[in-house]
């Protein structure tokens, strides 16, 4: 399957098209954002090995990612990215994004795990 497949001449946002359908994901949907980060690893797990993963160190990946799909976390990926840079001198990797999105997801679902009984 490898083989057959891993000879498609697949740009990253190509392979992600059908990940990227539908409406962006709701800030308090823990479980859609679990959906998306285990199909967007599956994705890159597959290009991975069909030695395609380098497609997926591109800006833009990562930016119509979050436009489309996850763009309540544009100013926190941001941030971050800034952060790195400073300190680092380089950029990013996707795997990095990955692990992003696993975090928030996490974060999103300790969140849901609270209500609040100010009033």
């Amino acid at each position: 399957m490898t083989k057959k497949f891993g000879m498609r001449q697949e740009t990253a946002l190509e392979m992600l098209d059908e990940v990227l359908q539908g409406k962006a994901i709701d800030e308090k949907d823990h479980n859609g954002m679990l959906d998306f980060y285990a199909r967007l690893m599956s994705v890159h797990s597959f290009a991975t090995e069909t030695k395609k993963a380098d497609d997926f160190e591109n800006k833009l990946v990562v930016k119509t990612i979050v436009e489309k799909k996850l763009p309540f976390l544009k100013d926190k990926w941001a941030k971050k990215v800034v952060r790195y840079r400073k300190k680092n001198c380089s950029d990013l990797k996707f795997a990095d994004f990955l692990d992003f999105i696993d975090e928030e997801q996490t974060i999103s679902e300790m969140l849901s795990g609270y209500t609040c009984d100010f009033v």
